[in-house]
């Protein structure tokens, strides 16, 4: 299964709109971040928008397999799924041990990583549906018939 291979619509449309909706929670969570540096209380809605985040990565996960599975796509955004939930997992850990060294750049290396994913998987090409060969035989009779 190569990263090449093309995906059924619904399953691109569920990676779609689970990643852009990641990377909007992603956005949120360093918008929250920065409120509770700048010594506002953003404490809750960080820590809201963190859980969001890895929720919703989870989620990315799940679709992501089932695109593989069942959609007839790559392996590919089942890895890189994988790869954010492990980096969101951390970033949670990171947090709770108020490691601002590690968390503060590895929040900036996730919402990197998601804006790259966005961009790859709004570039993804869906599947044609598939048109059986007598179909295509009555289009063609259908149009030689009216130019007559």
């Amino acid at each position: 299964m190569s990263s090449s291979r093309t995906i059924t619509p619904g399953y691109l449309t569920a990676l779609r709109v689970v990643v852009t909706l990641l990377a909007a929670a992603t956005l949120a969570a360093a918008v929250a971040a920065g409120l509770l540096i700048s010594g506002a209380a953003g404490m809750a809605v960080h820590s809201a928008t963190a859980y969001t985040t890895w929720s919703l990565a989870v989620l990315y996960v799940i679709v992501a397999l089932l695109a593989w599975w069942r959609g007839g796509g790559s392996r590919r955004p089942a890895a890189l799924a994988l790869g954010y939930l492990v980096g969101v997992s951390l970033q949670v850990v990171f947090g709770l041990a108020h490691l601002a060294a590690l968390h503060v750049p590895w929040g900036v290396a996730l919402f990197a990583a998601i804006a790259l994913q966005l961009g790859w998987v709004w570039r993804l090409k869906a599947q044609s549906p598939a048109v059986p060969a007598s179909e295509g035989l009555r289009t063609r009779e259908a149009s030689a018939a009216v130019g007559r």
